[in-house]
């Protein structure tokens, strides 16, 4: 499950918006742990960047690339 950030800018809502309609936040989504937010991009531009930890220590960040796609750049398991 993913903690959405409650208030944003309209920039950084877009931003989110996009990364929320991908199948990389679904999987985040269908997990049982609580995926809270490190860092989320303040504009809907590439190069965006979203940095998520779970609960559990884990950590995954996201890049929206030039071409439109948000990409996994670092997947990081709980120890």
């Amino acid at each position: 499950m993913i903690v959405w950030p409650e208030e944003t800018q309209e920039p950084a809502k877009k931003a989110l918006d996009s990364f929320k309609k991908t199948s990389l936040a679904a999987e985040l989504e269908d997990d049982a742990a609580k995926w809270r937010f490190l860092a989320y991009a303040r504009s809907p531009l590439p190069p965006a960047r979203m940095i998520l930890r779970s609960d559990a220590g884990a950590t995954r960040v996201y890049t929206l690339e030039p071409t439109g796609y948000w990409v996994e750049q670092a997947h990081d398991t709980a120890a």
